[in-house]
């Protein structure tokens, strides 16, 4: 008889329709631009935005409706041009808003080597610096 039970209870779980809670959210992307993602949560939203810029996290979308708002007055940092050394003595650049992001985005930075924001007069880079 609790077999009998267990089962038909069960079975009136599995018969159940799954609950979405889906819902919009804005982030920014790399280019700066607002966009949208559907996602059940905060978290998913954040790991399913498609090229999410670093900074960026996500914001739930809510308008008098509950659903449909925009994002006003997002503004990113300007991005700059760093240089750096890489491991085979070339000059190589990258654009980041900080130092700390230029570093962490310098492929095969020398061992050495720091980034420095290349302004006005930035080392070209056919330079060949010697390790």
């Amino acid at each position: 008889m609790k077999a009998l039970a267990i089962s038909g209870a069960l079975t009136f779980v599995l018969a159940l329709p799954l609950v979405s809670n889906a819902a919009l959210y804005n982030y920014v992307d790399s280019n700066g631009s607002v966009g949208i993602v559907t996602a059940d949560t905060w978290t998913l939203a954040l790991t399913t935005a498609s090229d999410i810029h670093p900074r960026s996290g996500v914001a739930l979308v809510e308008s008098a409706d509950g659903v449909g708002g925009t994002l006003d007055g997002v503004v990113l940092p300007d991005r700059e041009t760093y240089q750096y050394v890489n491991t085979s003595g070339e000059i190589e650049s990258t654009e980041a808003a900080s130092p700390a992001e230029a570093f962490t985005q310098a492929n095969d930075i020398a061992l050495h080597s720091g980034v420095m924001l290349a302004e006005d007069d930035p080392i070209p880079e056919d330079t060949e610096v010697e390790l």
